[in-house]
């Protein structure tokens, strides 16, 4: 028989029923009792000594007739079954007494030897005493003793009545009996119930059962009920508060067969955990004990609280949810409360085979001042659900703590779901240094552990294993805060948007592959540690959520390791941007042969920027890896790499390979076949690549070729650091080959180096472009190479190649401005362009004023004793006509390259323009670079216009130049001059006339 819905259903909720509100729920139905239904009470006791007797109080709702089966028989006399359907064995010789407690009423039965005493409306064959027809509702007491008053054995006793017209309120002992067990419930059809509505001190020193149809009210006022041997609520209800219903250590409270349990309390928190919230307990354990109190809901059983349950809070608590149906429900009601397992005390809440439990209170708490030889443990398990608010494993962060908290999900189907809240939180350990205890958290064999949209928290002594297909499902921000975070076999899902940090010497350790995208961030800092087996991928398409990903790595100990076990290549803003910072003393390793890849074949969307910092305080900072792609091939994304500050670096191992931008070749269209079959044409972008080394950060290139293809630009560069007043130049370190492609850019004034192998080279079919952001802190500073870009190693500039030079204005100095240089310390050949630029606007220069050109700043020189060999001369000079008349000369010198500022057309550098110059002119005339070989067709052969053929042009520079009391005149261009005929005259050699002013010139 199943309780009516209505009371199962307040029972589910939560419920606290006063015994008003208890007999509403199950005595509303008296008016209308079904007569084949009867309650029934089955006690059997012992009586220890002569004088022992048990009294039994009860309440009639209703007058009852002689045609209602209502009785009171005894089994002690002669044996027999009980309504309960226990057999009886002999025991003393009884005797019942019934009153009316308003003393209108007494009836009893001595009972003989050969019989057992029996009151009820018939005859009664010993006595002759019978109950009045009607037996009027009110409160009635039925006394159990023995024959004379004197016996000493067992007793047996059963209450029947029609169901719903009988409540049992209490019953008590006299001198030495005790009950040893009570069953009720009732039998037949019908909705009613068997109500025991204990009033006063109950104490049943045996199992007590509630069978389908009774209801156990162990709540009311100031009454008490020591369970000292259990309790078994088997199809029936249950309801039990903390300060009127105890159960004895080592005993079990079991409900079961669809049982309802409801427990409650009204008195607030003693321990004042909180003394702003009237909160409410219910406690499954007693005392400071080491003996364990046990509660198993099981088979479709519902346990209900409407606040905190308290499990092994003192004494050792055990809670199990068993079966399909069977539920726990947790402050559902109350919702403010707190709920603690394990606290002074061994707790274990087990959930499983299909059980559910909710917690709806503030937060459940594990393991709160617990001793170093406690230990709790929740687990889910089987195909169980568990959904909570907040929950605390050991987070009191108290010195004192100690033992060791388990959590458990494992199993398929097995979920354990926190509300998904802002401020739902989950925090395991402490951020003591003093404590011991350890939190585990185990989500394995296709468990699932979903956290609320408040923050994770993994204190020191914290660990969390995600195995054998376990997934953790985080909704807010993971902090990793000096625990450990082990994804071994399984998935660990970061919600998009959401932040893992780890930090102080904390541990993420993923087994496998992993992404970060979904616009999520992974930041590693204060020592803490990230490892990944195989490859780390940020912003890829791989899983079923894109977005942008950030990874930063940050603080001195701080590292990441990936690709520890697998050779694959790792690709960062395949889909979308991503963001990686390897900064503050931190480290990065990317280890096997594996490549990375930076915004690969994602389209114009893709980004990726890799940057290592070494921060302020210029801490060694370095990453290393193998082979690099900087947004390489046609998939039309942007990518870099910058390495700033000393210590900062990057270093390629091995053979490994530099690729720095697309090819040109890469850009057009390409057919292919769309999801219907049909060719479409898609347009190819080439990927936009750039590295820059800067402020004395260090690039170490593997033994492979460093290319930088036509969309790419290797910036190596330095810059003034007015903080700490130091100049950093960075250095670009070559084991390999270093390919500047046609469109391709170097630009820095660092330098490059050999590495550890011989014969590195620099090809440049592109541009070389040195000085940047040239500044001078202190007035009257002298220039120095350290403004330059230093070459180590071997260097060719082919036909399609530019070697920039930069202007600058000297900050703080003389205010000129100022021509910086590249020094080669090896062999070079020259062919291509040299081109001056403005540095503050990037374009040729005009209208600058006075250039100081310094002994030590030839264009290009070597600073090491060696001298290399210098072969050829640049094609063209472009950008080297000032805006007042005179121009940068390029002079070529044995095995340097000299700027010099003079007047335009003056070849010999004698601060005149007359017939030495014309001379000049018309023995290289019609000579080039392109045609001649041998021939330095330079500035000092006649070529102003630096176009490297000596033209009309340049002959125009010396006629339109010859007079000099008029300002000088820049080139007109390229038309021949109308006066053909003066280059036969030999009178031209009369014109010759000196200036009066020269330009300063310092070669």
């Amino acid at each position: 028989m199943r309780l009516p819905s209505e009371t199962k259903q307040a029972l589910r909720r939560g419920h606290a029923f006063s015994t008003a509100t208890l007999l509403a729920a199950t005595m509303a139905l008296a008016a209308s009792p079904a007569r084949a239904q009867q309650a029934y009470f089955s006690f059997e006791g012992n009586i220890a000594a002569a004088g022992g007797q048990h009294e039994f109080t009860f309440n009639l709702p209703s007058n009852q007739a002689d045609t209602d089966d209502l009785f009171f028989q005894t089994y002690s006399g002669v044996g027999g079954t009980n309504l309960a359907g226990d057999t009886i064995t002999v025991g003393v010789n009884p005797r019942l007494d019934f009153v009316k407690t308003d003393g209108s009423l007494g009836v009893w039965d001595d009972s003989n030897a050969t019989i057992d005493a029996r009151i009820d409306f018939g005859d009664d064959l010993d006595s002759g005493h019978v109950l009045p027809d009607p037996l009027l509702a009110g409160d009635y007491r039925l006394t159990h003793s023995t024959r004379d008053n004197n016996r000493v054995g067992t007793w047996a006793l059963d209450l029947a009545a029609p169901a719903g017209n009988f409540i049992l309120t209490g019953l008590s002992p006299v001198n030495s009996s005790t009950v040893t067990s009570l069953k009720f419930g009732t039998t037949g059809t019908g909705a009613n119930s068997a109500v025991f509505n204990n009033t006063g001190a109950t104490t049943v020193s045996g199992l007590v059962t509630v069978e389908s149809g009774g209801v156990l009210n162990a709540s009311t006022g100031t009454s008490t009920f020591y369970a000292n041997g259990g309790v078994l609520v088997d199809g029936g209800a249950a309801i039990i508060q903390r300060d009127n219903f105890s159960i004895a250590d080592g005993t079990t409270f079991e409900a079961t067969n669809g049982a309802q349990v409801s427990a409650i309390n009204t008195i607030n928190d003693p321990d004042d955990l909180d003394a702003s919230v009237d909160t409410l307990f219910y406690f499954v354990s007693t005392g400071i004990s080491t003996a364990s109190v046990t509660y198993n809901i099981n088979a479709g059983a519902d346990f209900a609280t409407p606040g905190g349950l308290l499990i092994g809070l003192g004494g050792n608590g055990t809670f199990i949810v068993d079966g399909v149906g069977s539920s726990l429900s947790v402050g559902a009601t109350t919702n403010n409360a707190i709920s603690e397992l394990g606290s002074l005390g061994n707790g274990n809440l087990t959930v499983r085979n299909g059980a559910t439990a909710d917690y709806f209170s503030n937060f459940l708490w594990l393991g709160r001042l617990a001793s170093a030889s406690n230990t709790t443990t929740l687990s889910v398990e089987s195909g169980a659900t568990f959904t909570a608010k907040d929950i605390k494993a050991s987070a009191s962060n108290a010195e004192s703590e100690a033992g060791a908290v388990v959590i458990n999900v494992t199993g398929a189907g097995s979920t354990l779901t926190q509300f998904n809240r802002s401020w739902v939180a989950l925090t395991l350990g402490s951020t003591s240094s003093t404590s011991t205890n350890t939190t585990t958290v185990n989500v394995t064999n296709n468990g699932v552990f979903t956290t609320g949209a408040g923050a994770t928290t993994l204190n020191r002594t914290a660990t969390l294993n995600i195995d054998t297909r376990g997934v953790f499902n985080a909704n807010g921000d993971v902090n990793v805060n000096g625990g450990d975070l082990n994804r071994i076999d399984g998935v660990f899902n970061l919600a998009d948007g959401k932040k893992l940090t780890a930090s102080n010497n904390g541990t993420v350790d993923f087994t496998g592959f992993y992404i970060i995208n979904g616009g999520s961030t992974f930041e590693i800092n204060s020592g803490a540690d990230f490892t990944v087996s195989h490859f780390l991928d940020v912003a890829n398409n791989l899983s079923s959520t894109d977005g942008d990903g950030t990874l930063i790595v940050d603080g001195v100990g701080s590292t990441l390791t990936t690709n520890t076990s697998r050779n694959v290549a790792l690709d960062w803003g395949r889909v979308n941007t991503a963001q990686v910072t390897v900064r503050n003393g931190a480290s990065a390793t990317i280890q096997s042969g594996a490549a990375l890849r930076l915004a690969k074949f994602g389209g114009s969307t893709s980004s990726a920027s890799l940057t290592i910092d070494s921060g302020f305080f210029r801490l060694p900072t370095t990453f290393s890896a193998n082979t690099i792609e900087v947004a390489s091939s046609t998939g039309g994304g942007t990518a870099s790499i910058t390495v700033t500050g000393t210590g900062a670096s990057l270093t390629q191992s091995g053979a490994s390979t530099l690729t720095i931008g697309a090819p040109a070749s890469t850009s057009g269209t390409s057919a292919s076949l769309n999801q219907s079959g049909a060719s479409a044409l898609t347009t190819v972008v080439p990927g936009t690549g750039t590295v820059t080394v800067t402020n004395g950060g260090r690039l170490t290139t593997g033994t492979g070729t460093t290319t930088v293809n036509t969309n790419g630009t290797l910036n190596v560069e330095a810059t003034w650091n007015n903080s700490l007043f130091n100049f950093n130049v960075g250095r670009l370190l070559l084991n390999g080959n270093l390919v500047i492609e046609d469109g391709g850019e170097l630009a820095g004034n660092g330098g490059i180096d050999e590495g550890t192998t011989t014969g590195a080279t620099i090809t440049n079919r592109g541009t070389l472009r040195t000085a940047r952001d040239v500044v001078f802190p202190f007035p009257g500073s002298s220039l120095s190479r350290s403004f330059a870009t230093e070459i180590n190693v071997a260097y060719t500039q082919a036909a399609s190649g530019v070697m920039t030079f930069g202007v600058a204005d000297m900050v703080g100095g003389s205010g000129d401005d100022v021509l910086t240089q590249v020094f080669i310390n090896e062999d070079y050949t020259l062919a291509g362009q040299v081109r001056f630029l403005a540095e503050d606007t990037g374009d040729p220069l005009t209208d600058l004023g006075f250039l100081g050109l310094y002994s030590e700043q030839g264009l290009i020189q070597n600073s090491s004793s060696a001298s290399p060999t210098r072969t050829g001369v640049f094609d063209t000079v472009a950008g080297h006509i000032l805006g007042d008349g005179t121009a940068i000369a390029v002079l070529y010198d044995g095995a340097e390259v000299n700027a010099q500022r003079v007047y335009f057309g003056d070849a010999d550098l004698d601060g005149v323009i007359d017939q030495s110059d014309l001379d000049i002119v018309v023995d290289n005339w019609l000579k080039n670079n392109l045609t001649d070989s041998l021939a330095d067709i330079s500035w000092a052969s006649g070529d102003f216009t630096g176009d490297g053929l000596v033209s009309w042009a340049d002959l125009d520079a010396v006629l339109l130049n010859w007079e000099g009391d008029t300002d000088p005149v820049l080139p007109p261009g390229i038309p021949e001059p109308a006066s053909l005929a003066l280059l036969g005259l030999g009178g031209l050699c009369l014109l010759g006339r000196r200036r009066t002013s020269q330009p300063n010139s310092t070669t």
